[in-house]
């Protein structure tokens, strides 16, 4: 069982949980109390406990119910019965990660991660009540201000507190030993991104533009990004929507409109169509309900006539193509989206402009088969959604997992723009199942036929693998400019911006302000970032000095 003192990154017990927990959705309580010390009689039937580290107690419902309100009531009221810390966690779905401290009967703090973005009430409450060390506090503070994904962040915290707080009945294989602290590891990573913040950066981020507001959306096939902006009333004006073009210089507004007050009252946040299910979404403020929903068909000809931008202000504005930066299913080419269905076995070619509204609707106009794998010995993992370009065609990089003996292979394909396979390479890397990480970005160097696979250099002709730096492991999108000072790699996590060269030498690093969200090359043939700090969908509320921003990434 992985149990402190070895620090830095995960090791092989921890990738297999990590591999585990992915799409699962699960709650637990975790009592800073051993089993021994927990009187039988105040665990209510229906409820079990466990041992799961060293200092910690798990709780969970027998029948695995995810009642959200239940678990953590129950939690309230052990630690006024018990005199205790008890942390009540929610994981949902790989991509939500809750856990809300009680003692005494009362709510002490909560921390909640979503989309990298994360919350936190009561910090320094959170550190007296469960006793943290001058170390472990400051490692404490520095992990709610990290940006994590949801996976990241309860394994994270599970080694800082030495709780295992990924844990449900049937998730995990039994452990003879218990899960304790590395918090150790956790103060040499912070303090090596320390480091990173102070060392000399080779390339500058120059602020090219900041529009106060909130970012609702971008299509990045106009290149088009909605946006509201602040009120004369210290908030925002949700009801006005501002449409910007992505230009040369940075975003010019082309096109705004408000919704009709017939669907958007003074309470509502954000407007939503789902052609699927034929619905207007309505963001409530303040509400328990936190939608209303109303009959799209009544509605669609009017929202449509309203949110269209003029065409001729996207042609007088369209110098620039904006390309996604976040994790994502497609690839756009003009009028063309790639994108894998079936699991991932399926990689197709759509036609966006003779495709409908609707996610079904879609104008397939060629599609590839990837082969059936056996099961008990080799299966694709997870991460072979992304698709990436090259010249004549587009690039489709997955991992294929070998039981037994373990090992990993990267299959990497080369189609041409009608998904007509031109080339495959297979090369067996010296990694285990997961050390990848499920997030990770790849892209393709056609100057020298290499491939970048997370912190992976394989050059295809030689099929030699060089090691890079761990960051790249962890961005979720990488991005390439084979003909800039010789050469730049770019990796983006959450605000993040790493350089490096083509050696996945490091060049220098950024944090912008804001999550890094979409991009695009000037004239010049530099990088332009554009970054938000607060989203029209977050249910928390925004900074009132929230703002889009546009960097530029120079010499």
């Amino acid at each position: 069982m992985y149990c402190g003192g070895s620090g830095g990154e995960a090791g092989e017990d921890e990738r297999e949980l990590k591999g585990q927990i992915m799409g699962t959705t699960f709650l637990n309580l975790q009592i800073n109390r051993k089993i021994e010390d927990i009187p039988a009689e105040a665990v209510p039937q229906g409820y079990f406990c466990k041992q799961t580290a060293e200092n910690w107690t798990a709780v969970f419902a027998e029948n695995r119910e995810t009642a959200w309100d239940k678990l953590p009531a129950l939690g309230k009221k052990l630690s006024k019965a018990l005199a205790v810390s008890v942390i009540a966690v929610d994981f949902f779905d790989d991509d939500v990660f809750s856990m809300t401290l009680f003692r005494d009967g009362r709510t002490v703090g909560s921390y909640h991660t979503e989309a990298a973005h994360s919350q936190i009430s009561g910090s320094e409450k959170w550190i007296k009540a469960l006793s943290l060390s001058k170390e472990a506090a400051a490692a404490f503070r520095y992990l709610t201000k990290k940006e994590m994904t949801a996976g990241e962040s309860i394994h994270a915290f599970s080694r800082l507190l030495g709780a295992r707080l990924y844990d449900a009945p049937g998730l995990t294989k039994e452990e003879t030993a218990l899960w304790c602290a590395d918090t150790d590891g956790i103060v040499r990573e912070m303090q090596e991104e320390k480091k990173k913040k102070q060392s000399p950066n080779g390339t500058k981020a120059v602020l090219l533009q900041e529009i106060p507001g909130l970012y609702d959306s971008c299509d990045y096939r106009t290149g088009v990004v909605r946006m509201v902006y602040p009120d004369d009333k210290d908030g925002f004006d949700y009801r006005h929507i501002h449409c910007l073009a992505c230009t040369e210089t940075g975003l010019t507004e082309v096109h705004d409109y408000r919704y009709p007050a017939s669907v958007f009252g003074k309470d509502c946040k954000g407007l939503q169509l789902d052609y699927d299910n034929r619905i207007v979404h309505v963001m409530v403020l303040d509400s328990p309900i936190y939608y209303e929903d109303y009959d799209l068909n009544a509605y669609e000809t009017e929202l449509c006539a309203l949110s269209a931008v003029p065409k001729e202000k996207l042609l007088q504005n369209a110098s620039v193509s904006m390309f996604p930066l976040q994790r994502d299913s497609t690839l756009r080419s003009g009028r063309y989206e790639y994108f894998t269905w079936n699991g991932g076995n399926e990689l197709q070619k759509i036609d966006c402009e003779t495709s409908g509204k609707a996610f079904l609707q879609r104008n397939i106009i060629a599609s590839y088969q990837y082969e059936p794998l056996d099961f008990q010995k080799e299966f694709w993992s997870h991460n072979d959604r992304s698709v990436c370009a090259s010249r004549n065609g587009i690039v489709h990089v997955r991992l294929k997992y070998i039981r037994e003996p373990e090992n990993t292979i990267c299959d990497i394909r080369f189609f041409d723009r009608d998904l007509k396979l031109l080339r495959q390479e297979e090369i067996l890397l010296n990694e285990p199942r997961f050390a990848l990480g499920e997030s990770m970005g790849y892209v393709y160097c056609e100057e020298s036929d290499c491939i970048y696979v997370g912190n992976l250099k394989i050059n295809l002709q030689t099929h030699e693998v060089k090691i890079g730096a761990a960051e790249l492991k962890e961005a979720s999108v990488l991005l390439i400019n084979p003909n800039e000072c010789g050469g730049r790699l770019y990796a983006v996590k959450g605000s993040w911006l790493s350089v490096f060269d083509l050696n996945m030498e490091p060049v220098s690093s950024h944090r912008l302000k804001g999550r890094i969200l979409a991009g695009y090359r000037n004239k010049s043939g530099r990088l332009c970032l554009m970054t938000a700090e607060d989203f029209l969908w977050d249910y928390r509320l925004p900074k009132k000095a929230s703002a889009v921003r546009v960097y530029e990434i120079t010499k």
